[in-house]
Order: C-alpha cells, then structure tokens, then sequence
C-alpha cells in the first residue's frame, strides 16, 4: 500500500504541474516553472527517499514521511491556488489523515495529521479575512481542478479500501483466533473431564480394593470397573505362576474373558507384548498393534487395534500384568498410561493384601485343627483311641484316603 501511494504521488506531481503549464496561460512562463515545478521536484526527489525507506522495511518512517510531504504539498497548492480556503486543494487533508491511519502504527499519527489540518485550514481562514492572503477568482483551468479532485477521489477510495482489507483482515484473524480459543478451550475441558473421572475411576477402585481380600474377587473387580469407566474393547490380568515362567490369565472381561479363563490360558514370560512388558518390568504402549511383528493376536478378540501392558509390581517384584486392549488405532494414549500404572500400583497392594490374609487364615485353620485334635487326644481313654482320633483327623485335614500309624522300630 505505502508503494502504491508514493507512485500516486509522484504521478500526481508530475501530472498536475503538466496541465498548469499548459493550461495557464495568466502567469510568466520562466515564473510558472519556479512556482510550479519547484514543489513537483521537491516531492519526486522526497518519493525517492520514501522508496528508499521501503525497500530496507522502515514502513513506519516512511509512511510518516509520506503523509508529512503530502500534507506540505497541499499547504502549498492551497497556498499558490488564489482561492485560499475555498480551493478545491483543501480536500487534500482529507487525503492525508486517511494515508496516515492506513500506513502508520497506533492512533499518534492520526490525531497528530487531523489536529494540524484543523489548524492550518483555521490559519488559512484567519489570513483571508483579515486580507492578508490575495484572493484571484478562477485562478485555476477546471481541467486542473478536475484532476486534482480526481488525485483526490481516487486516493482517498484506494485509502479505505486498504483500510477495510485491512480491517476485514483484522476480523478474519479475530475470528480465527476466537476459533481457536474456542477449540482449544473444548479440548482442556475435555482433558480435565477425562482427567478427573480418571482420578475418580482411580479412587473408586482403591477404595473397592481396600475392602476385598479375595484373589479372584479382587481381580474380577479390577477388570470390570476398568473396562466400564472407559469403554476399553477388552480388559484382562494375568498373574505370574510360582516358578515365575509362564503368565497365567486370572481374570478377563466379557464373553472372551470368561472363555479364555476356562481353557486356562496362560502365555510364556517370554512372548507377547505381556511378555516385553514382564521382562522389562516396564509399561509397553503399542497405538497399532499391526506395526509391532511381536504383538500375538487372539482369536476371541478379532477387533483388537491398539493395546497396553502394564506390570504389576511390588517394590520390584513382578506380580502380574494389567493387559487392556482397544479396538480404536491410536485408541489408547499416554493418558491411558498414567492412568493403569496408577491402578496397578494398588492392584500390586491389594494383592499383596489378600496373599497375606489367605497366608495368615490358613495358618489359623491349622492351628484350629492342631487344637481342636489336641483336645480328642486329651480326652481319649486308651492309646488305641489316641492312634485312632490321630488317623482320623489328620486324614481328613490332609485329605487323604487311607491313613496308618505303625509302632515300634522300622526294619530297613
């Protein structure tokens, strides 16, 4: 825009100036080139330094400048017009305030530029009335007038056009950006929304967890409420067996799960993304499970897409893996991750919890049992009824068919 003003301007000097001499014929040749071609020449040469500006991107400076010289160039046309504040020139302020508010930077320039013409059109108000300015009727060609409506027409036109692209601009960006405040605004709502039932489906659990001391009990609730609080296509743990080798599966969800618990399954620590996260004691996150060669599928989950495995862990004890799978590529995330190693970490506890209280419940059965055939013995009346209340309780604690106490020295 600053471009297309400063060739404005320098057609205008060199158009203007073109018709005075031609057309006005009332003053002295040699006297119309100094009067008239004095200014042109003073704006050609100050377009040439504007250019300058514009080229080395001093857009402000420039912009100012320009208005600065065109406002002094109207001075004089209003000046040199003979017809003081009546001169057609006078609408050339105009002119300048709107280059100014286009091209310049804050509201400085513009107030600056409309106070001036306020007070130099006042100024020129003053001096004609008092007689100081000599007033000449139809000292300017109304060719000459014509173009210098026309400069001042056209310029002001291509000024607000500018200003209105450049507000419609303004807009457009101030929609965007409300666009994207916007969007961005839904997605933090949606991640607080997700995070906070995370953190309560995370609380929920523990205190379900808190309150259940059985094994499979435990395990049935975790992949239940896991599953349901977040739509995952398939939840399902496996605990690690007693020679550490194999991860048996000790609970799952939906028809799958049910199947798969009755056939037993179980897969080798050393197989499956189960078995990388089991051996890495570390979570694996797989978005796509058909870009991973060592992900194993399973038939009765023929729409599994993305899948994660965490381990359960004790300290550094490998209790078990926490195995969710979706049926969404990309369906699980690092949010998902945060959220199972979480669960996991009170998993670890509550199974620890209820291996300490199945430990410490069969220890009292058999001191119950000890007692309670401790007791018979006492109140038996013979040695042959001691050895039978003997054979008799300890077969049936220890579940066994036949049972015999042989007296004396055993002959090798």
């Amino acid at each position: 825009m600053l471009r297309v003003s400063v060739w404005v301007l320098l057609g205008t000097a060199v158009v203007i100036p073109l018709l005075l001499l031609l057309l006005d014929s009332t003053v002295p040749t040699m006297e119309r080139l100094i009067v008239v071609l004095g200014p042109s020449l003073l704006i050609i040469l100050s377009g040439g330094v504007i250019r300058w500006l514009v080229q080395r991107r001093h857009l402000q400076i420039g912009g100012i400048l320009l208005s600065t010289i065109l406002f002094i160039a109207i001075i004089f046309a209003v000046y040199n017009s003979g017809a003081g504040i009546s001169s057609p020139s006078v609408a050339g302020f105009v002119v300048v305030i709107i280059l100014a508010a286009s091209l310049s930077e804050g509201r400085f320039p513009v107030l600056a530029f409309t106070l001036l013409s306020v007070l130099v059109s006042l100024a020129f108000l003053i001096v004609q009335q008092q007689g100081l300015l000599k007033i000449t009727a139809n000292t300017l060609p109304p060719v000459v007038s014509w173009v210098v409506f026309l400069f001042v027409f056209v310029l002001s036109g291509a000024l607000l056009s500018v200003a209105l692209r450049r507000l419609n601009a303004a807009l457009d960006r101030a929609q965007q950006s409300e666009q994207s405040l916007r969007e961005m605004t839904n997605v933090l709502e949606i991640r607080v929304a997700e995070r906070t039932k995370a953190l309560e489906t995370s609380a929920e659990i523990s205190r379900r967890l808190s309150t259940i001391l059985d094994q499979e009990q435990l395990v049935v609730e975790v992949v239940r409420e896991v599953q349901r609080a977040f739509g995952y296509y398939h939840t399902h743990i496996y605990l690690l067996d007693e020679k550490k080798q194999n991860l048996v599966l000790a609970g799952g969800t939906g028809e799958a799960g049910r199947m798969l618990l009755t056939a037993g399954h179980k897969m080798p620590i050393s197989r499956g993304l189960v078995g990388e996260a089991a051996q890495s004691r570390r979570t694996v996150l797989v978005p796509d499970v058909h870009q991973r060669p060592e992900w194993v599928s399973n038939r009765l989950l023929p729409e599994t897409a993305a899948e994660i495995a965490v381990p359960i862990l004790l300290g550094h004890e490998l209790k078990g893996i926490l195995d969710v799978q979706h049926n969404v590529v990309n369906g699980l995330t690092e949010s998902d991750r945060i959220l199972l190693e979480s669960i996991t970490n009170q998993v670890a506890v509550a199974l620890e919890n209820a291996r300490l209280y199945a430990d410490a419940q069969e220890r009292g059965q058999r001191e119950a049992l000890v007692n309670a055939i401790g007791q018979k013995i006492q109140r038996a009346g013979s040695v042959d009824a001691v050895l039978q209340i003997a054979i008799q309780e300890l077969g049936q604690a220890l579940d066994s068919q036949t049972a015999k106490i042989q007296i004396g020295r055993i002959e090798s």
